[in-house]
């Protein structure tokens, strides 16, 4: 009996050294975790969209008609119509061309949208010309808008589906078609010169 419970005695020692043991041999090491966000990508125009050369006719006692010009963002050529032919008409003297934009260092395969400016808000003006020469009145939407690059290459954009997706390099592009009015309310003639205006288009994820 007694050498029994000495080894039992014994064993139970034994395992408190050994567990004893075991807490001591423990270490402790600091790990690093990092993160980088790269929300940010560029896009460049590489050429401001151009309405050419006009001639344009408004009866300034009757200002109802508009002269309405359109560029489509394909290699159509742009066109000209007169709503009300009496009361302002005109004439495509030089073709223009759609505006054109790069977009680079995007999320690759990745969908992105394009704000456009809100109706009737971009202006063309001749700095040059009297105060009282009236400005045209420019617009831009989808629907004269196509994509450049990507998969979906040559395609008029589609806001309601993700068209607008980057390549494998992260890039994709568009170019920019519009509609041009002259202003149906004026009470002056169209001065000869450049009409100039500047406007902002919001690209994002």
């Amino acid at each position: 009996m007694f050498k029994r419970n000495y080894l039992n005695t014994a064993l139970v020692a034994t395992s408190a050294v050994l567990l004893s043991s075991a807490a001591v041999a423990q270490e402790t090491v600091t790990g690093n975790a990092t993160v980088n966000v790269s929300n940010a990508f560029t896009i460049t125009e590489t050429s401001g969209i151009d309405f050419g050369s006009l001639r344009v006719f408004t009866d300034i006692t009757a200002s109802t008609g508009e002269v309405v010009v359109t560029i489509p963002g394909n290699t159509n050529p742009m066109t000209l119509e007169a709503l009300v032919a009496a009361e302002a008409d005109g004439n495509i003297l030089a073709q223009g061309a759609p505006g054109v934009y790069a977009i680079a260092g995007a999320a690759p395969f990745t969908p992105l949208t394009i704000t456009f400016p809100s109706a009737d808000t971009v202006t063309l003006a001749n700095a040059a010309a009297p105060p009282a020469t009236p400005s045209f009145i420019v617009n831009f939407d989808p629907t004269t808008t196509y994509i450049v690059g990507g998969a979906n290459d040559g395609q008029l954009l589609v806001p309601a589906t993700t068209d607008l997706t980057t390549d494998a390099a992260g890039e994709v592009g568009f170019s920019l078609g519009g509609i041009l009015n002259t202003n149906a309310a004026a009470t002056a003639t169209y001065a000869d010169g450049d009409y100039v205006g500047t406007f902002s288009l919001i690209v994002n994820y």
